[in-house]
């Protein structure tokens, strides 16, 4: 699989993010950790995968998701707080970055959870999902395991 090309450690990403090190990669982007230049905040940065930059349906999609979880603004959606594109021209959103583990490696290493603490973040993953509804949105990509191996996201978190 392609990545972008040019983002690489310490590389400043439109004159506001410096890369710190790539986290992993889904189905339409790769996602790195970036802190923002001036105000130190850590980001994660999806960045359209390069192959695909060249489809214009797909680029406006991305931008399109951007927008879209920009405007919910809920506990259990990751915020969007910036978009913009890379030197290669690639559209990237600025996401807020979690620090944790993903629920499916979670599971591989602590076998079942005990049922009320299933019920809690069904409850937590179910209530992004209403409130991504109730703004038109309808997930395609719900999953319990990371996209790669070396990616971070909370267990409790919807994206």
């Amino acid at each position: 699989m392609a990545f972008p090309a040019d983002l690489t450690p310490d590389e400043i990403v439109d004159g506001r993010y410096r890369v710190v090190k790539r986290l992993g990669a889904g189905a339409m982007g790769v996602i790195y950790l970036a802190q923002h230049a001036t105000l130190r905040r850590q980001v994660a940065l999806k960045v359209l995968r390069a192959e695909l930059v060249g489809d214009d349906d797909l680029a406006a999609r991305f931008e399109a998701e951007a927008r879209a979880a920009s405007a919910i603004g809920h506990p259990h959606i990751v915020s969007v707080f910036d978009l913009g594109r890379c030197p290669d021209g690639s559209p990237y959103m600025a996401m807020e970055f979690l620090d944790g583990v993903a629920l499916g490696d979670y599971l591989a290493v602590a076998g079942a959870l005990p049922w009320p603490k299933a019920v809690e973040i069904a409850g937590q993953v179910l209530s992004g999902l209403a409130a991504a509804h109730n703004h038109g949105i309808v997930h395609r990509d719900l999953t319990s395991r990371r996209t790669s191996s070396s990616s971070s996201s909370s267990p409790a978190s919807t994206t």
